[in-house]
């Protein structure tokens, strides 16, 4: 009996002993998962953390960046608005004209025209508009050349400085070969460059178009001639021409090249071609 109890008492000693032992194991299993479970979350928070200052120093950086960028692209913009030709206004007289060319029909560039002649005060820039005029005229297919005639002559009266002259006359000679009076043209340019007047604009296109008229003559010595000759005005203008005096330039010289193939001179076609490349990339 007494040995019975022993063993009773040796068992449940045993018993209580691992059921410690069971909650001291599932404790620490518990507490080490709590543990690092909360590890975890610290570092997922630290990691957060250190992306959003990452993201905000970036953000911070790229403004930066974009701020220290903006005077550069103020002086780019600036520089080029410095280098960007600024063109010269247009007078009054100028605009009417340009106006008066591009209307609807010649008849409404006409009647623009003369409403601005019967109240002009100015006549500095008559000659321009009359030339105009005369050019409308022209244009407009009717029988008899009286009215454009009687407006060129009132373009060369009006004239007050050797570019109106020239242009009046390149209007003139441009309508008398319109209207197939290839002679008239021929004796009007001639008469209009012979007077040794300082190179402008119209005077050397106005020598391109007396080559091309000595051509329709089939006086291709005489037209071989004008081109050259239009070729060295034009160089020479360039110092005040510039551009415009280079297109002109481009102009005869494409017109001789033209002269040469139709008769049979290639070489001499090639050769232009190239000193004209060479001549215009030295002005670049």
């Amino acid at each position: 009996m007494v040995c019975v109890m022993e063993r009773r008492q040796a068992l449940i000693v045993v018993v209580t002993v691992l059921i410690l032992l069971g909650t001291l194991v599932v404790s620490a299993y518990f507490g080490q998962r709590r543990t690092g479970g909360l590890k975890f979350k610290q570092e997922t928070a630290q990691h957060r953390a250190s992306v959003d200052d990452g993201r905000s120093n970036k953000t911070a950086g790229s403004d930066s960046v974009s701020n220290s960028s903006a005077p550069a692209d103020d002086t780019r913009h600036d520089k080029e608005a410095n280098d960007t030709p600024q063109e010269t206004p247009q007078t009054p007289e100028e605009a009417a004209a340009t106006e008066a060319l591009n209307a609807l029909t010649p008849q409404q560039g006409i009647d623009r025209l003369a409403d601005l002649l019967a109240t002009l005060d100015n006549l500095e820039n008559a000659s321009r508009l009359y030339s105009t005029l005369g050019t409308l005229y022209a244009q407009t297919g009717e029988p008899g050349a009286a009215p454009a005639e009687e407006a060129f002559a009132a373009a060369k009266t009006f004239a007050r400085s050797h570019e109106d002259r020239h242009r009046a006359a390149l209007a003139h000679v441009t309508a008398l070969s319109a209207r197939g009076d290839v002679e008239g043209a021929v004796r009007e340019a001639a008469d209009a460059l012979e007077q040794g007047d300082p190179y402008t604009l119209s005077g050397i296109q106005l020598a391109v178009t007396q080559g091309t008229l000595y051509e329709q003559q089939n006086a291709l010595d005489q037209a071989e001639a004008a081109y050259k000759k239009a070729m060295q005005d034009a160089l020479a203008a360039e110092p005040v021409l510039r551009d415009d005096a280079l297109n002109v330039y481009r102009q005869a010289c494409l017109s001789l090249v033209q002269l040469y193939r139709r008769t049979g001179r290639e070489p001499a076609a090639n050769s232009l071609v190239l000193t004209m490349k060479n001549k215009l990339a030295s002005f670049e």
